[in-house]
């Protein structure tokens, strides 16, 4: 996939060590300041969120956005495209970056805007100040607890309440090691054994969720928090991209009756549908290299929209 060295792109690929696949760590912004968060609020505009509908990293900011009504503070700029180096910022045709006469083609050029010897991947989703033209952050789960603390409108959700925090931080470990960077162990990685390991850990993984949401309408209690927003965008992708084209589980999301139960409902939440685009989804896995090559091309059909 490419990266950034020294600010200049090359094809060196750091995904794989002995074989399997490690996620490289952000390197923008471990923390949002009180002060960036009063300018996001006092300078409507100026922060802009980069995302792709083929990120689930993307998507759960995403939603943190639509559900905290944020959207006409931050303006949401979806990239995308055939990927020639990296992410293209808009089909691969000169994208001219809001408030500047900057022009630009590739995501990885936001990057070297921020800093010209960066080195790493050019990742998204991004917070970008049109001001300073910097990357403010480019870590998703930072980016999920910056925009919650964000009271900008009455009666939106606190996804990170302080009496579940602790059970939300133990959710959030779990979907992460055994759900949402596991799928990409099991596609990236071309160590066979890694790839077995990652699918029991996916699929008992999953048995367990399914039990879960026979007695619970959410992950923590009976609310939608982080550790929802965080799930959503693995379980809406699994049937299309994980079970379909990386092959991560013997059997597809949509054969759990409770899990499909919840995911639905949180898909016909108000604005969630009009954050997802399948067939972006699925276009953008195929187009990876997953490891052996094989592809299974007919992914299972899910009504969302029904109950």
């Amino acid at each position: 996939m490419g990266m950034l060295v020294n600010g200049h792109w090359t094809e060196e690929d750091q995904r794989l060590q002995n074989g399997v696949f490690v996620r490289a760590a952000s390197t923008c912004g471990i923390e949002i300041t009180e002060e960036c968060l009063q300018s996001i609020v006092d300078e409507p505009g100026r922060f802009i969120l980069f995302a792709s509908y083929s990120c689930g990293w993307s998507h759960r900011v995403m939603l943190a956005r639509i559900f905290k009504q944020v959207e006409d503070l931050v303006p949401l700029y979806i990239i995308g495209g055939k990927r020639m180096q990296g992410y293209p910022m808009n089909n691969n045709e000169i994208f001219r970056l809001p408030n500047t006469q900057i022009d630009i083609v590739y995501l990885h050029q936001l990057y070297s805007l921020h800093d010209k010897q960066y080195t790493g991947r050019a990742t998204i989703p991004i917070l970008w100040d049109s001001l300073t033209k910097t990357i403010v952050c480019n870590e998703s789960s930072v980016l999920l607890r910056a925009l919650n603390r964000l009271n900008y409108k009455n009666n939106t959700p606190n996804f990170y309440p302080v009496h579940l925090q602790d059970e939300i931080d133990r959710w959030n470990k779990n979907i992460y090691e055994n759900l949402s960077n596991a799928v990409y162990r099991v596609g990236f990685s071309i160590d066979i054994e890694e790839k077995a390991r990652c699918v029991l850990e996916i699929e008992k993984f999953l048995m367990s969720i399914e039990d879960h949401f026979g007695e619970y309408s959410f992950l923590v209690g009976e609310q939608l928090t982080e550790a929802d927003l965080c799930i959503f965008p693995t379980l809406i992708r699994f049937d299309i991209c994980y079970y379909a084209l990386f092959k991560c589980s013997t059997a597809p999301l949509s054969s759990y009756k409770n899990i499909m139960s919840y995911a639905r409902r949180i898909y016909q939440m108000p604005g969630v549908a009009q954050s997802v685009n399948f067939d972006v989804m699925y276009n953008a896995s195929k187009e990876n290299d997953i490891g052996d090559g094989v592809i299974i091309l007919a992914a299972p059909y899910v009504d969302w929209n029904v109950n």
